[in-house]
């Protein structure tokens, strides 16, 4: 299993505190050193399972509401593969400033894994989930509708609720869901899609939290069969249906159909395209601005060939119809995948992106190339931009917009061979610039195909839901947010800001303070950074956030016994003469001085120290910008010869103590979150005679908190998280001549 990391939530600058007088220990207040600096853009924090179990991941979806929840659902195969096999369906939620999900909640014990489960997130907090339920054999269209709700209050999911529920089973292939103002949500299905006797339906989720009875909204004729249908709404509640209208002559066309508010009546259905061989099914949008914007493909003949052409058409605020159709060729591919609705941004920006397959060789063992494009029309302009070329290959798109105008895309690419390698991709669009980036995700390379789902939050913040798909194995579903928070231990990068890996400090006698870049792709350190002028015998205590500026801070133990705050910038290397403030004096009195991280369960690193006379364990809570006064963990802990500061060793979002005994046996203490810990449990024996020990946090992006480990030789060695739930793990040489440094922090 995997380890969530704990992250702390943004808090402003303290203020200046009363001083306390600490057993002996005058502490000063910790005052605001200056105004915090300008907050770091988000990067992918390490990936931490969701499921907690290994199991056949079936479809899922993954949103971020409003007050920055993530919420997620997906299915899990409870009997054999093939058409009739059942799935369960789950859903779980994740706080916006934590890594940490809930424990999953199951939803429905019978479901066909086919198509039709949808997320919808209001900006109010709500999250509505729709799904199918078969109300036949597995494998059938047949289906009852079902719904449930998180809501912010208490963010627990309500009992499903049945939304459509016919006595007589009918064909339901698939429900679109759409939020919006004032906690009202919209579903909208095809029954029968393409048969004479099609109809389409909605069903309203009042603001009360009931669903009104489902509407024959449009119906067919022999002559002209609604298809699957698409909805969106604005955020004045105007309703937009979109679905194809096939037609006895073989060429199909879109029609919608509207209302202005959730209680209003619906309109008449109005056609968008004239009738067009190839005509595929719509997928509507609505923007904050007020537009709509409706897109569909256009294929060669037969339902299964090629997209030759994307059609989309937009309607501004106030306008009385919907603008001329804007027609995007593909040429010269052999298929195409387009992302499922276009995408509306604050600024009434437009977007299209598409997959462009090019020809290849069935023959050979090479991957498909493949080109990820993007077409945008400005808010005002009349005309498009140019289709771009953003990224390539892949295959595969999940395609989300943040408030800000943030839009995210996730891919699955490839090596090419006999064997090839997979790997999940993302590609970034900056709302204020408009260019794209390629950053790193939180994922591994590897023979088994993944999948996976986007959601782009506020302020540019993104989640991740992602798994591996294997015809012979199983895996458990992860999950990764972005942060900007200040992660456990890093303290920069080579390129000189926070990287959202753990760094490790050393010393030398002479004064020096090393700091070491972690990361992830080798798991280990790549650069470095040294400034001295220290003085001899000082000792480094990596901390969290004290000052509310987003960046790790350091205590600093100097050999009198003073201690100092240290607050530096972002990414900024600590030397003497960085800003600080004294704490107080007496901090030699103890011999361990460490922070696992959060003890007290609100998200501030605390510090842990040992008396070494008396043997007794205390704790500094962080209270603001300083610590409360020293409370006793317990006695009796003299004997031990480490005591470890690990970071959230056990998984439940706290931090844990890793301690050695004299015959070099390991013990975990797991803090409860309430400021005390869990009796001790033996994990281990140590692999070796090490002189120093680290709990450096995260090291190889598994989501598991690594230790670093000196042996008497100077060796350093990576001693990989899963040792320290149960049983021995991995332990990789990192380099050799560390012995150099009197102390490791």
């Amino acid at each position: 299993m995997g380890t969530p990391v704990r992250i702390r939530r943004r808090r402003p600058p303290a203020v200046a505190a009363a001083a306390a007088l600490l057993a002996g220990v005058l502490v000063p207040p910790l005052l605001a050193a200056g105004p915090a600096t300008a907050a770091p853009r988000p990067y992918w924090l390490p990936s931490a399972p969701v499921t907690g179990t290994e199991r056949h991941i079936g479809e899922k979806d993954l949103v971020i509401a409003g007050d920055g929840w993530a919420a997620a659902v997906w299915q899990v195969r409870v009997t054999a593969g093939g058409p009739a096999a059942e799935y369960e369906l789950y859903a779980a939620a994740r706080p916006p400033h934590s890594s940490v999900w809930q424990r999953p909640r199951r939803l429905s014990v019978r479901t066909d894994g086919r198509p039709g489960i949808q997320l919808a997130a209001g900006t109010d907090g709500l999250v509505t989930a729709v799904w199918r339920e078969p109300a036949a054999e597995p494998g059938a269209d047949a289906a009852r509708l079902v719904a449930a709700t998180l809501s912010p209050a208490g963010h627990t999911w309500s009992a499903p609720n049945p939304v459509y529920a016919p006595k007589v089973p009918a064909a339901v292939p698939r429900v679109r869901l759409a939020a919006g103002p004032r906690g009202v949500f919209t579903a909208a299905w095809t029954v029968a899609p393409d048969r004479a006797d099609a109809a389409v339906y909605t069903a309203t989720r009042t603001a009360n939290g009931v669903w009104g009875p489902p509407v024959r909204t449009a119906a067919g004729t022999p002559e002209e069969r609604p298809g699957v249908v698409d909805v969106a709404v604005g955020p004045t509640g105007r309703t937009v249906l979109a679905y194809r209208l096939a037609t006895g002559a073989g060429h199909p066309r879109i029609d919608t159909v509207a209302r202005t508010g959730p209680t209003a009546p619906w309109g008449a259905p109005e056609p968008v395209s004239a009738p067009e061989a190839g005509t595929d099914d719509p997928a509507v949008a609505a923007g904050p601005d007020g537009s709509f914007a409706l897109s569909w493909g256009l294929r060669e003949a037969g339902d299964k060939a090629p997209t030759r052409a994307l059609d989309t058409v937009v309607r501004r605020p106030g306008a009385a119809g919907w603008g001329a159709a804007h027609r995007q060729p593909m040429p010269g591919t052999i298929e195409h995948r387009a992302a499922r609705r276009p995408l509306i941004g604050p600024d009434g920006d437009v977007t299209l992106l598409w997959e462009e397959v090019h020809p290849f060789d069935w023959s050979e063992y090479t991957d498909r190339r493949t080109d990820l494009r993007s077409a945008t029309l400005e808010g005002g302009a009349a005309g498009w931009r140019p289709a771009a070329r953003i990224a390539g290959p892949g295959r595969g798109l999940d395609v989300s917009l943040g408030p800000d105008g943030t839009v995210r895309v996730l891919w699955t690419s490839s090596t090419s061979g006999v064997e090839p390698d997979y790997e999940l991709k993302e590609a970034v669009r900056d709302p204020h610039t408009g260019t794209w980036s390629l950053p790193a995700l939180p994922t591994r390379r590897g023979e088994e195909y993944p999948t996976g789902q986007i959601a782009a939050g506020p302020g540019g913040s993104a989640a991740l839901l992602w798994t591996h798909s294997s015809h012979y194995d199983e895996h458990p579903l992860m999950a990764a947010r972005t942060g900007t928070d200040a992660v456990r231990r890093d303290f920069g990068s080579r390129a000189g800001r926070p990287d959202g890996t753990p760094d490790l400090f050393q010393t030398t006698p002479s004064g020096g303070l090393r700091t070491a870049y972690g990361t992830t792709a080798r798991g280990g350190f790549s650069g470095s950074a040294v400034s001295t002028g220290w003085p001899k015998g000082f000792l480094p205590v990596p901390v969290g956030d004290l000052n509310g500026d987003r960046c790790n801070d350091v205590l600093v133990r100097l050999p009198d016994g003073v201690m100092r705050a240290y607050t530096p910038a972002c990414g900024a290397v600590l030397k003497p003469a960085t800003r600080h403030t004294v704490l107080g004096k007496g901090w030699n009195a103890y011999d361990v001085i460490t922070s696992p991280g959060d003890v007290t369960g609100d998200d501030r690193a605390d510090l842990v120290a040992r008396d070494p006379k008396s043997g007794v364990l205390y704790l500094y809570a962080a209270r603001g910008a300083a610590f409360a006064p020293r409370t006793v963990i317990g006695s009796g802990y003299k004997g031990y010869k480490k005591i470890i500061g690990a970071g959230d060793v056990d998984g439940d979002g706290y931090g844990d103590l890793l301690l050695q005994d004299r015959r070099n046996f390991v013990h975990r203490m797991s803090a409860t979150g309430t400021g005390g810990f869990a009796p001790l449990r033996q994990v281990q024996r140590w692999l070796a005679p090490y002189d120093a020990v680290v709990g450096v946090g995260d090291l190889t992006g598994d989501g598991l908190a690594d230790l670093v480990a000196r042996d008497t030789a100077g060796t350093l060695w990576l001693l990989h998280g899963i040792s320290w739930r149960s049983s021995p793990g991995d332990v990789t040489q990192l380099g050799t001549g560390w012995q150099v440094y009197d102390r490791l922090a």
